[in-house]
């Protein structure tokens, strides 16, 4: 050993480590914090993060210490650790070092010239062999016997013998390489809320794509099943994510009240958004009492075997104030000797009476913009006589805090706050369980067009009959029926999609539904006039394709916003061109073209997802269809 290098193994000093975080963008390092530790991946020491091209590959990193506060490093410390498959191949140590260990150990000692203070100090190069394309993230970590506990650390070069830490972020990887796709879901449930019969509202999620700088997201998004009261304004079906980040902008638009809720696929990748969404009738005012059966408190009628146990929700609807909620009382009674069993009332709420009647003491924030506030739940025990009716009704307690009425009472900036409280349902009863069966009465639908599809929804109505019919009238033409059979979606909406041939447009429809029992109409709704523009569309893009699963035939839709050329084409899933449409030009409007499962050459083609591409000057959409057999 030269005398050269016994100098300097007298300044073999502990250091500590490279960090062990993960990165979650690759981006160009600004090195602000003192005697910071980075691996770089390019000689202008701006990268930390590598992609390989193809694999195996060797890559060559850089440690550096960057923004050094000492005059000079006299020698460092740390282990280099790899999470991942990629391997340390090859180690030089910059300036003239010694390892007092052996790699991946490191306890470095350096001899004159010494490494001199810089804003960025090579202490090493090391070469990496990456064997697949996974991320591998290095560290450096303290050793066994680090000189400062739990830190990696370098040796002040001014002969004072100080040591100072090395510090590594403790959000990011000292450097990583390779790169897997991941995937992020900004809000995963979307609500809607206080969203009026006919009106619109948007609102949506954005998907973050945490590796967008080394590989795009593949996404597919699309609603799970058909969900008429909510629909996409973005794009949609297969995308390739290229960016940071994609909005989904998604719209509510009921047609009548009820609860909503549907599941929005975004691929294999990112996980599954939930929409959903509430509709309150508007003829509903303020401060209204109701029994509900079900969980969204739409439900008021409901049907058990005798002698069973049904669980009833008492709801506070539309509150006139969002503040502190102090208390409430009412009572319930029934009717057709149907029996009180177990109450609990919610909001960690007291009771000063015996239910069925409730004088409650409470001390509870409603939040803001909710529509129903559920205040107690309990229990009815029928009557054993399976066809007996029962009957729920309201009132108020005896010597009530406002004579003859029942009230809830809020907490303001003035005080306590006693108004009063009215029956969801104008008396006597509120809610009924096996309601006896009645004349029904069928109101009119509700309609939306959207591009050249129009979709009905009408409330269930109370009465007894089985299912509807929706039929659909062209100007003064007689009726055609679209569709038997039809029944609620939800157990108390009906809704009715009606996809509209090309020559329908610039023409007025009249829709109703009848009401059947038995096979026999017992009810028939009025018209509601439905005017299909002829004026093109607003939005070039694909339609749903009607049916999808299909066999043998599926009727590929689409409108054009301007006239002029377009290309229609199937494509399998590993991107292959199956059969081309349309390709040519064409008038603005709603377009539609068949498929019957077969290639150019007209040879069938195998069950399986295949993707449909519309593509123009301009803009390119992309759909999905499903091919069983």
């Amino acid at each position: 050993m030269t005398n050269q290098h016994i100098h300097a193994a007298r300044f073999l000093v502990p250091v500590l480590a490279l960090l062990i975080l993960v990165a979650l963008l690759a981006a160009p390092v600004s090195a602000q914090v003192p005697d910071q530790l980075h691996l770089y991946f390019d000689q202008d020491y701006n990268w930390t993060h590598i992609y390989p091209d193809a694999y195996p590959a060797i890559v060559e990193g850089y440690l550096v210490l960057d923004n050094i506060t000492a005059s000079s490093v006299g020698g460092w410390e740390g282990r280099l650790t790899i999470d991942g498959s990629a391997q340390l191949i090859g180690t030089e140590l910059a300036g003239l070092a010694i390892n007092g260990l052996n790699a991946p150990d490191f306890w470095v000692g350096l001899g004159e010239p010494l490494l001199p203070q810089n804003t960025h100090v090579l202490l090493a190069t090391f070469q990496f062999l990456a064997q697949m394309d996974e991320p591998s993230n290095v560290s450096l970590v303290p050793l066994f016997f680090s000189s400062l506990p739990d830190q990696v650390s370098y040796l002040n070069g001014d002969g004072s013998g100080e040591i100072l830490p090395m510090y590594v972020s403790q959000y990011e990887p000292l450097g990583r390489i390779g790169c897997a796709a991941t995937c992020g879901v900004a809000n995963p449930d979307v609500l809607f809320q206080e969203v009026g019969v006919g009106q619109i509202d948007t609102s949506g999620t954005y998907i973050l794509n945490y590796q967008f700088e080394c590989r795009p997201l593949q996404l597919d998004i699309g609603f799970a099943e058909p969900c008429p009261e909510f629909y996409l304004t973005g794009a949609s079906g297969p995308i390739e994510m290229q960016n940071k980040a994609f909005p989904i902008p998604v719209v509510f638009a009921p047609l009548a009240p009820g609860f909503y809720q549907c599941l929005l696929n975004l691929g294999d990748i990112c996980s599954d958004v939930t929409v959903s969404g509430i509709c309150r009738d508007p003829a509903v005012g303020l401060d209204h009492l109701g029994i509900f059966f079900d969980e969204h408190f739409t439900q008021y009628e409901a049907w058990a075997a005798g002698g069973s146990t049904v669980t009833a929700h008492l709801v506070l609807l539309h509150p006139s104030d969002y503040d502190r909620l102090q208390g409430w009382e009412a009572c319930v009674t029934l009717t057709g000797g149907a029996q009180m069993g177990d109450w609990t009332l919610t909001r960690s709420a007291t009771n000063t009476l015996t239910a069925p009647c409730v004088q409650a003491v409470m001390d509870s924030r409603v939040d803001q913009g909710l529509l129903a506030v559920e205040l107690a739940t309990f229990e009815i025990i029928l009557p054993p006589d399976d066809d007996q009716e029962v009957q729920i009704l309201l009132g108020p307690i005896p010597e009530a805090t406002l004579p003859g009425q029942m009230s809830w009472v809020i907490n303001t900036d003035d005080g306590p706050d006693v108004r009063p409280l009215s029956p969801y349902l104008e008396g006597p009863a509120v809610a009924w369980i096996n309601p006896e069966p009645v004349g029904v009465t069928a109101l009119m639908p509700s309609a939306r067009l959207f591009g050249s599809i129009v979709t009905l929804a009408w409330p269930t109505p109370g009465g007894d009959f089985d299912d509807c019919r929706v039929y659909r009238r062209q100007d003064q033409g007689t009726d055609q029926l679209l569709a038997a059979g039809v029944r609620p979606v939800d157990g108390h909406t009906f809704t009715y999609r009606d996809d509209l041939p090309d020559h329908l447009t610039g023409t007025t429809l009249f829709y109703s539904y009848a009401l059947l029992k038995n096979g026999q109409e017992v009810a028939r709704s009025p018209e509601v006039a439905v005017k299909v523009s002829s004026v093109p569309a607003a939005l070039t893009r694909l339609l749903p394709s009607v049916p999808n699963p299909f066999n043998p035939m599926t009727e590929i839709r689409f409108e054009m916003r301007d006239p002029g050329a377009v290309r229609v084409t199937v494509h399998d899933v590993t991107g292959r061109l199956v059969r081309t449409l349309v390709e040519g030009d064409l008038p603005a409007g709603p377009h539609r073209r068949e498929w019957f499962g077969q290639d150019d050459q007209g040879r069938p083609v195998p069950s399986g997802g295949y993707y449909i591409r519309l593509e123009t000057g301009s803009q390119v959409d992309h759909g999905k269809v499903m091919l069983l057999k």
